[in-house]
């Protein structure tokens, strides 16, 4: 664990880590809620992860690839999604996610307005996030989540978009969560969740 954690750390201060040597690290960065940013400085082939740097010289990114079809145009993670995967590394040899099982859209003005129009019982809410489907089995569905359900509050925090679940939940697979939904006719409902481990092989 501690060589794995090092190897990378190195790579990372280096400017080493390839999209190729990496690839499978890489592509758990860009599909697991980490952002991306779109980099102006010009990358040449080879270069995905050596670092982006401000004009201060501070690290704020580490690029990831380059956009063949615009020149100077490539892609970063931010230095804060890179800093909190070295620490999964150090801490557990590999990246925990935790997962509900729950596929949900932040809630708006406009959508809700939408939703209301075509069922009176949506509740009087607009802000939140909207539980569009629920997984047969998931941590989600054990908890007894339903789509429609809108969630405002998790772990005791008001919440307003998906990002924020993200970062409350963090590496907490297998620990109980309390979440605050909104229902059909203002019915409000705490619900408690387990969070499973989201790819506990890599």
């Amino acid at each position: 664990m501690g060589k794995q954690s090092c190897f990378y750390e190195q790579k990372l201060r280096r400017g080493l880590w390839s999209l190729e040597e990496d690839e499978k690290l890489l592509r758990y960065i860009t599909e697991h809620g980490h952002g991306c940013w779109s980099s102006v400085p010009k990358q040449a082939a080879g270069n995905s992860g050596g670092p982006l740097v401000n004009i201060d010289g501070e690290v704020v990114g580490v690029n990831i690839m380059k956009v063949f079809a615009a020149v100077g145009l490539g892609f970063a993670v931010p230095i804060d999604s890179v800093s909190k995967i070295m620490e999964h590394f150090k801490k557990n040899g590999r990246v925990i996610r935790a997962w509900l099982g729950l596929k949900m859209i932040d809630l708006n003005e406009m959508l809700a307005a939408q939703l209301k129009e075509n069922n009176a019982k949506f509740p009087d809410i607009n802000k939140g996030i909207l539980v569009t489907m629920v997984t047969p089995g998931s941590p989600g569905d054990l908890a007894r989540f339903h789509p429609g359900d809108v969630v405002t509050e998790f772990d005791g925090k008001p919440v307003r978009s998906i990002k924020e679940i993200i970062e409350i939940m963090g590496d907490r697979a297998g620990v109980p969560l309390n979440v605050v939904v909104v229902r059909a006719n203002n019915s409000r409902v705490t619900l408690t969740v387990v969070p499973a481990e989201a790819n506990p092989v890599m």
